[in-house]
This record gives structure tokens, sequence and C-alpha cells, in this order.
């Protein structure tokens, strides 16, 4: 396991905070990070989503018209690591979709998992 460091150690004290925030800017301008809407949907508010949506730390993947895409941080306040796993049906125009009747199902859910 390697973690990397977002504020160098050289950092002097009370300038961190701000070099953090650069980081967190560069990283949503370059797709790293994404905002979207909260759920529950509330038009008025968009929130930032710190699980990886792109490069090394983030995985998708197609299968009988499901997208699944997946992700994980390590939580160094809770020392562990969080995942998310997302599940989509694909949606028509898009690749990989296939019709319900091609797929063998209307709707799609997780009931179990396994690691």
């Amino acid at each position: 396991l390697r973690l990397l460091r977002v504020v160098p150690a050289s950092a002097p004290r009370g300038r961190d905070l701000l070099l953090w925030l650069e980081e967190l800017g560069r990283r949503l301008e370059g797709g790293v990070y994404l905002a979207s809407p909260l759920e529950p949907p509330d038009p008025r508010s968009v929130g930032i989503c710190l699980f990886p949506q792109a490069g090394e730390k983030h995985v998708s993947c197609v299968t009988r018209g499901i997208r699944v895409t997946a992700s994980a941080l390590y939580a160094p306040e809770m020392a562990t690591f969080a995942y998310s796993i997302r599940l989509a049906l694909v949606a028509p125009g898009e690749e990989g979709h296939l019709p319900a009747a091609q797929r063998g199902f209307e709707t799609a859910q997780l009931h179990t998992r396994h690691w």
C-alpha cells in the first residue's frame, strides 16, 4: 500500500489547507471528482463526491447492459478503506445498451457481494 500525500510535508503550517484546496480544485477540473446532485435530489444544492470518478482509482465495465463502476479511497480518520460501487442500466444510445428483451430483465438490483 502506497499513500500519496496531497500536501507536501514541507508545507508551512497554515498553508497546508490552501494547498489541499488547490489540489481539490485540480482534481475537480481534471474530472477525478465530480459535482453532482445530492440524494435525495434537491435542485438547490450540489455535492462533491470524493470517490474518484476517473483515473487509476476508478474502474468501470458494462456487462449484460449494466454499467458497474467502482472506486476506493483510504479514510485515515477511520484507519480503513472505503469503497463505492454503482450499478446502472445503460441508457439507449450509450455503448453497451441492450433492450430489456435481450437482457432478460427490466430492472437490476444487487442482492449479495463477495470479495
